[in-house]
């Protein structure tokens, strides 16, 4: 009997016992929910983003329906799985993405483009005197701009030739210009001008726009960044050679100027026919032709000194009155015009006009003699003649003053590409 009372004293109630069991049930269906949301929630996140990165087509609907999206092909998802007590939810394992695509520039050019083109950049200028400052790729329109352009300040070293104002370029026009200056345009400047090149005064380089600036014609160079426009070059010495002021009559002034000189000596001879056709009408109606009874009605004596008439026994060349309306004038035989004082000895009166006298240069000495102005002119010429010939050879295209009236006061080059020869004007 003792014992068990003992016993039945340490031992709990079997109804306390089930409510503690219950109690712990409870707490494990607790947990397992709380650990199916976390998993439940680790998968939903990982459909999400198989969603985001997978492509979604646009899906039709009848009309009046709306227009939604979905994945081509999404990877399905396993449920969630219970799981025991005390086990931990395995990591979620997460597909590795591809790269991101490299992002399109938003100068209008791809980055493929972009990077090709400053790659040849590298190539063209290793090696060559050049100082330039590299420019944001440029898109205007569907046809103008480049995806490289540099700005190009000089080249050349000792000297350095500097173009005023920089110009905005392509790769391969800076590298052309360097050629022409270097290997052309500095020997033609020792030779004409008496200096080296250390400047060119441009006018033009990169300008979206159509050549000559029409609207109906092809896009000019120019909206490539792929030409430049020249007015003078300045050497060392203060020497300019200037396209418009220097390069002298064009072709098309010297056929006008032979037009224009043609017109007026057809004038002045139609002009000179019709006034000796009126001269001559005119004698034959004053001066009638001399018959034998008027040359025996002369007398031999003296008469009117007005009338011209001669004195007997003198020799007609000596004439009273030599000068009509001017008075008293003798005229010897063989001798030159009558005198101030109506008597003529072969001797030039003096002169009584004024002014400066007449001084004869022909005992100066040589270093008295006025330089010749021309001869400055003339060397500026064949320099800008040499210079436009010499960039004919390296150029797409070169045009000058001979090319048209546009073209007068500047030099065109350019890297337009020729399916046979260079185009030079």
């Amino acid at each position: 009997m003792g014992s068990h009372a003992k016993v039945t004293e340490k031992s709990p109630p079997r109804q306390v016992v089930s409510i503690v069991q219950k109690s712990q049930l409870d707490r494990k269906r607790a947990m397992v929910h709380a650990y199916t949301l976390v998993v439940a929630a680790a998968a939903m996140m990982c459909t999400n983003a198989t969603w985001a990165n997978s492509p979604n087509p646009s899906v039709s609907l009848p009309p009046g329906g709306r227009s939604m999206t979905a994945p081509i092909a999404s990877t399905p998802t396993a449920p969630p799985q219970l799981l025991q007590l005390g086990q931990q939810p395995a990591s979620p394992e997460i597909a590795p993405s591809a790269a991101p695509p490299k992002p399109a520039s938003t100068s209008g050019w791809s980055q493929v483009d972009i990077d090709s083109a400053r790659a040849r950049c590298t190539h063209l200028l290793r090696g060559l005197d050049i100082v330039s400052i590299p420019s944001p790729s440029m898109k205007d329109g569907p046809e103008c701009g480049t995806p490289a352009p540099i700005e190009l300040v000089s080249v050349g070293k000792n000297p350095q030739v500097t173009f005023s104002p920089t110009i905005t370029v392509t790769c391969d026009m800076a590298a052309a210009l360097s050629t022409w200056i270097s290997r052309d345009l500095q020997p033609l400047a020792r030779k004409h001008l008496g200096g080296n090149l250390v400047q060119i005064a441009t006018m033009s380089s990169y300008s979206c726009r159509n050549a000559y600036g029409r609207t109906a014609s092809r896009l000019s160079e120019h909206g490539r960044a792929n030409a430049v426009d020249i007015r003078n070059f300045l050497t060392t010495n203060g020497h300019a050679a200037t396209v418009l002021a220097d390069w002298g009559p064009t072709g098309r002034d010297i056929r006008a100027q032979v037009a224009i000189a043609r017109a007026a000596a057809q004038k002045a001879e139609a002009a000179r026919a019709a006034a000796l056709a009126i001269q001559q009408k005119n004698l034959q109606k004053t001066n009638p032709p001399a018959t034998p009874s008027s040359v025996a009605a002369v007398p031999s004596g003296l008469n009117d000194l007005t009338t011209g008439s001669t004195i007997a026994g003198t020799p007609r060349e000596i004439i009273i009155g030599a000068q009509p309306g001017t008075g008293l004038g003798l005229r010897l035989p063989g001798t030159g015009e009558p005198t101030g004082m109506g008597l003529s000895n072969g001797v030039q009166g003096p002169q009584r006009l004024g002014g400066p006298k007449q001084v004869s240069t022909s005992h100066q000495p040589p270093s008295a003699q006025p330089a010749n102005p021309a001869a400055a002119t003339l060397n500026r010429t064949q320099f800008l003649r040499s210079a436009h010939e010499t960039g004919c050879k390296i150029f797409g295209t070169t045009l000058g003053p001979e090319a048209n009236e546009a073209h007068r006061n500047h030099f065109h080059v350019d890297m337009a590409e020729r399916k046979t020869n260079n185009f030079c004007e």
